[in-house]
């Protein structure tokens, strides 16, 4: 199980005590105060996720197959399941003459 860095900072309700202890990536300066003699802590920088870039000309993109979308409009029409009415509830009367 991975360990989380943690800091103290100032509380900023009056029932927290003498310090809030916060998640060290949370902590943004603008909104927290260090507690005394807290540190925050060199953390990884978040990873860079690559993506596909965008093609500089937009004559550039191509539409798929009129049968592909055809086809996944099929796809998620059946997808869709129909919701069942709901059942009108018994009556809890008794009948008459009934013991």
């Amino acid at each position: 199980m991975d360990r989380c860095d943690t800091i103290k900072v100032k509380p900023w309700g009056k029932d927290q005590g003498e310090y809030v202890e916060i998640n060290a990536e949370d902590y943004d300066p603008k909104v927290h105060n260090l507690h005394k003699g807290e540190v925050v802590p060199e953390l990884e920088p978040e990873p860079v996720v690559e993506t596909d870039p965008m093609p500089a000309n937009p004559d550039d993109l191509v539409a798929p197959p009129p049968e592909q979308v055809a086809n996944e409009e099929v796809v998620a029409a059946s997808a869709e399941k129909p919701v069942p009415k709901p059942r009108a509830a018994k009556s809890r009367r008794k009948k008459k003459g009934a013991k």
